[in-house]
């Protein structure tokens, strides 16, 4: 499965990819998900974000238009 992790640490780049084994092929960028560029996701099966990232119903539309049909969250703090 090809997911796009929006942004993406360098300090968690070799856990993702570590954790995803030979399934899934990992790309990586810093650039937070928004409306601006959503069509990043083109030809993604999947794409990884923070909660703090726009996640709105337009977003979440355009995406699916892109294809996207998987979303994994992460998050951080406590």
């Amino acid at each position: 499965m090809k997911v796009l992790v929006y942004s993406s640490h360098h300090y968690e780049e070799a856990a993702l990819r570590s954790f995803s084994g030979e399934k899934h092929e990992l790309t990586f960028t810093a650039r937070k998900l928004d409306q601006a560029i959503v069509d990043m996701a083109e030809g993604f099966d999947a794409i990884s974000l923070v909660t703090s990232e726009e996640a709105s119903a337009a977003v979440l539309l355009q995406l699916r238009r892109k294809g996207v049909r998987y979303i994994a969250l992460r998050s951080v703090g406590y």
